[in-house]
């Protein structure tokens, strides 16, 4: 959360052969915890059982990939975050809400079957899945499939995190350490599966994506193999140097993306306290993935001091 996942997510789905879907797992996450029936479209009804959300999240999200969507919770599928590819199924939701439920759900769902079963390009955005568990097993069921393993640096992804109501109950040193003991893990399982799978794994630093949006997004673009358009082009010029930014947390078009990246290290209200917890917190993580350490307010400021530096796993990021 807070890494960057949307505007990177944007970057990809700008692509005009793309069928894509944002965020599907949180529902299905939240219901797979509390142990509550997850009502497929073709009638099966599923109790999770404990130790299986990462088998039920691998298979939820084979069917995304392979546009099976009776295979997928109806409750998720009335719930789906609208995207360009998503516009016509809600459309149709709302158009029909006459009829019952599932006679409408049955009727729009084969709109977005159609879509994605036409469309070369099936993007899923996701921050709520692991290396480790997830994103091993689908690799193993659809070959050729391609991974993009987003990373940002942890001290503004935490304080930015820190914001938002999904932190109400949790400290900020008991989100950093877990979620940075994860990550770490992540970048273990990562390497591994590059040995496995050459080729379908690419990592990605925001920060570059950020100072350097064409570029990076091209190489993400050759990456999944395909072609930069012109409409690509002048969509990611545009939400990253826009003319003015949209106000909103979670929105993708920004006035400068360079700055917008960096700008927690000049923000007077920042705690240094909280930078040198986090910093302590996510050490390895950090080194990992060639994060350097602040060691003052004063160099924190000092925004002409790089904090970055290449480590044998971000030598290959896009």
């Amino acid at each position: 959360m807070r890494s960057g996942s949307t505007f990177i997510s944007d970057v990809i789905a700008s692509h005009p052969s793309s069928h894509f879907i944002f965020e599907p797992f949180s529902r299905a996450i939240r219901k797979i915890r509390k142990k509550a029936p997850i009502v497929l479209i073709n009638g099966t009804v599923i109790i999770p059982l404990p130790d299986e959300e990462a088998n039920l999240m691998s298979e939820l999200l084979f069917s995304w990939l392979t546009c099976n969507y009776g295979g997928l919770d109806s409750d998720i599928l009335l719930n789906l975050p609208i995207t360009h590819s998503t516009k016509k199924f809600h459309l149709c939701l709302k158009t029909n809400h006459s009829l019952n439920n599932e006679t409408v759900l049955q009727k729009c769902v084969r709109i977005l079957q159609i879509q994605c079963e036409t469309i070369n390009l099936r993007v899923v955005k996701t921050i709520r899945l692991r290396m480790r568990t997830t994103v091993e097993n689908i690799l193993k069921r659809i070959p050729g499939l391609k991974v993009i393993h987003l990373f940002r640096d942890q001290r503004p992804r935490l304080l930015s995190a820190e914001r938002t109501p999904t932190m109400l109950f949790h400290s900020l040193q008991t989100t950093a350490k877990s979620e940075c003991s994860n990550a770490l893990d992540d970048i273990v399982i990562h390497q591994e599966l590059e040995r496995t799978y050459p080729g379908q794994l690419a990592t990605v630093l925001y920060e570059r994506l950020a100072e350097n949006p064409l570029v990076v997004s091209k190489r993400i673009f050759t990456f999944l193999q395909l072609s930069f358009t012109r409409k690509s082009f002048e969509y990611i010029k545009n939400i990253t140097s826009s003319a003015t930014a949209v106000p909103c947390s979670f929105c993708t078009k920004k006035k400068n993306s360079t700055k917008t990246a960096h700008a927690w290290r000049t923000k007077k209200s920042l705690d240094f306290e909280k930078i040198k917890m986090i910093q302590k917190e996510c050490k390895e993580t950090q080194n990992a993935l060639g994060y350097l350490p602040l060691n003052s307010t004063t160099e924190m400021r000092n925004t002409s001091v790089n904090l970055r530096m290449t480590t044998p796993f971000t030598l290959d990021a896009l």
